[in-house]
């Protein structure tokens, strides 16, 4: 029998949804791949029909697998399978066609450093509250946000995933010394991902967390890496997996030789999150102080948005 015959029956035959035991309405899961790490609560593994109209499969998260269901079964009984050797593909379809049962894995997560009410202890002040004005922010965000006030020198922005406390930052806003810091036990992640995450339409993604609040406050989707120019994309790429388009937005700096550098690294990050890139006009440092100093910054910024 011819081997290519063979495997496209068994791919018609067999469904992912069928031998993971889920519903058929179900199009993303947490990876039940048994190598995957399982950072937190995610459900990152995609399942749609490919290009053949076979069932397919792919994790936008940690392990990046992808594949069809010959595949799955492959990943989840061989170790070290590889959906090229042809006498791995023959395991794996003998393990499919014996019907063994499976289910989604399980994960053990690992759950942040940080206690899930560590930002309580640092209520909202007066000063925090007058610095959230100048940057054109309202009570209402700053209550959305839950931010904070260190003393009377620092505004508090915690930081959440799927409603766990992943890190909280603090912007300096008196006083002498280093703009941003992090409390002990904080983690990299990305600012505002619970309202942005698996959404099917446009996402800016920004370069600081007042910009980012500013932008949502104006009905936008935004997000932004905590972890500046050093933070991974891999680890959080797969949260704007469906948007419909990824709006990347740089700054620009005062010194032209610092600007052109930046440039060239948010063009390269805006590689990584398959986003388009824009920038401000060259006046404005960056996308927050344009739209507070020019009335039509907000049009312009929806074309990109909507284009």
């Amino acid at each position: 029998m011819d081997t290519n015959l063979m495997l496209r029956d068994i791919r018609r035959l067999f469904r992912i949804h069928d031998v993971l035991g889920i519903d058929d309405r179900k199009r993303v899961i947490v990876c039940p791949l048994p190598f995957h790490p399982h950072y937190h609560n995610t459900p990152s593994f995609a399942i749609g029909i490919g290009k053949d109209g076979f069932d397919r499969f792919y994790c936008h998260g940690a392990c990046g697998k992808e594949g069809d269901v010959i595949d799955l079964v492959g990943y989840m009984n061989i170790p070290g399978y590889d959906g090229r050797d042809p006498d791995l593909i023959a395991r794996a379809v003998s393990f499919l066609t014996n019907s063994t049962p499976m289910s989604v894995a399980t994960p053990q997560y690992v759950q942040s450093q940080l206690s899930n009410n560590a930002w309580r202890q640092y209520p909202v002040g007066s000063e925090a509250l007058e610095y959230a004005r100048l940057r054109g922010l309202t009570p209402a965000t700053v209550e959305k946000f839950h931010l904070g006030q260190k003393g009377t020198y620092a505004l508090m922005i915690p930081v959440f995933c799927e409603g766990l406390l992943k890190a909280i930052k603090f912007r300096r806003i008196s006083g002498p010394g280093v703009r941003y810091w992090s409390e002990k036990g904080s983690r990299k992640a990305l600012f505002n991902v619970d309202n942005c995450m698996w959404k099917e339409e446009p996402v800016l993604i920004l370069k600081g967390e007042i910009a980012v609040m500013l932008l949502d406050q104006l009905g936008f989707n935004a997000c932004c890496l905590t972890g500046g120019e050093g933070a991974r994309v891999e680890e959080w790429k797969h949260f704007l997996s469906f948007a419909t388009r990824r709006i990347l937005v740089g700054d620009n700096d005062t010194d032209l030789e610092i600007r052109h550098k930046m440039q060239l690294i948010s063009a390269k990050r805006a590689e990584q999150w398959n986003a388009e890139i824009r920038f401000p006009p060259e006046k404005f440092k960056d996308i927050d102080e344009w739209i507070l100093k020019e009335d039509s910054a907000l049009e312009v910024i929806r074309g990109w948005y909507l284009l």
